[in-house]
């Protein structure tokens, strides 16, 4: 088993520098971020490669991306890829304050005229990855099955801070689209980002209701999808109340969820529900992802622990 962490702020081994005291010979090797993958590995006896990825944003849906594909070469017949965002201190909050890109209000308000910022949020994640056949055999539940994977580079930037081009998102979306054999009319749910031309495309973002959750932002957004999927239905997107008028919804063909509601059919009786799910890093790395609602016999392929306020709080 291959097992992958998104990392990204580092702010548990700063507590080991707080008091110079209580350095010792553990220290160093504690606060390697190498060493967050080796731990798992060690506990539970992995033995295939570990390592950490570190694109901020999208760190867990690219772990999640080079999972998929050793797994398809066969390098490995399985996958743990998770992340943890934990904010032990004020100095990256501080920062991103000075940038300008955080909500004086305290809310993510996705999709809306008000919209002034996002909010910094703690979770963890783990996903289990395994071939079909692999899970089917072991008699996993499986929730959801990934069609296709997809990642862009932003190249060479002027700003800071800025997201993809509109002609780079339609090249990567058009790209995990090709990947995964399936045409943009056979996409039911989108989370955060996406459009099609012929019926309108449902879109909804989990940062209204947890926050963005940074290196942790990609696993959330995949659990949540995962769970509509299997639930048939889709969760608000709380936030919504006044739609961007930058938005033309009309014109892109988009539905924003402002209530639950269910999930749209599929767009033929032989085509599984699909949902895409994306995480977009400030500078570089995007990714795309294409995942399909489970089949009637389900199995476990991906099994998921989300912790929200909750997060690895035995460890304190």
């Amino acid at each position: 088993m291959i097992n992958l962490v998104g990392i990204s702020a580092t702010d548990y081994s700063h507590l080991q520098f707080l008091d110079i005291n209580r350095i010792d010979a553990h220290t160093q090797t504690g606060i390697s971020t190498t060493v967050v993958t080796n731990r798992l590995s060690y506990f539970y006896n992995l033995l295939g490669p570990s390592f950490i990825i570190d694109t901020t944003c999208s760190s867990t849906l690219f772990s999640l991306n080079c999972a998929c594909q050793r797994i398809r070469s066969g390098e490995s017949r399985s996958a743990l890829c998770g992340t943890v965002n934990l904010m032990m201190f004020p100095d990256i909050t501080i920062g991103f304050s000075n940038i300008g890109v955080l909500s004086p209000d305290g809310q993510c308000k996705a999709f809306d005229a008000s919209a002034n910022g996002y909010v910094r949020s703690e979770s963890a994640g783990v996903i289990l990855q395994k071939p079909l056949f692999d899970a089917q055999r072991n008699g996993c539940r499986i929730l959801v099955d990934i069609r296709g994977t997809a990642t862009y580079s932003n190249g060479k930037m002027e700003l800071q801070m800025a997201s993809l081009s509109e002609e780079q998102q339609v090249w990567l979306f058009d790209r995990v689209l090709r990947e995964s054999n399936v045409f943009p009319s056979e996409v039911n749910y989108v989370e955060a980002h996406g459009r099609e031309k012929e019926r309108p495309i449902v879109v909804g973002s989990v940062k209204s209701n947890v926050g963005h959750l940074e290196p942790a932002a990609g696993i959330v957004s995949l659990i949540k999808v995962a769970y509509a999927l299997k639930h048939n239905l889709i969760p608000p997107t709380i936030s919504a109340h006044t739609l961007n008028p930058q938005i033309d919804m009309k014109a892109l063909i988009l539905k924003i969820t402002t209530q639950i509601q269910s999930q749209p059919a599929a767009a033929n009786e032989n085509q599984p529900r699909t949902g895409t799910v994306s995480a977009f890093e400030f500078r570089e790395t995007n990714v795309s992802l294409i995942v399909f609602k489970a089949k009637v016999r389900l199995v476990n392929v991906l099994r998921f622990w989300l912790y929200l306020d909750q997060a690895l709080k035995h460890l304190y």
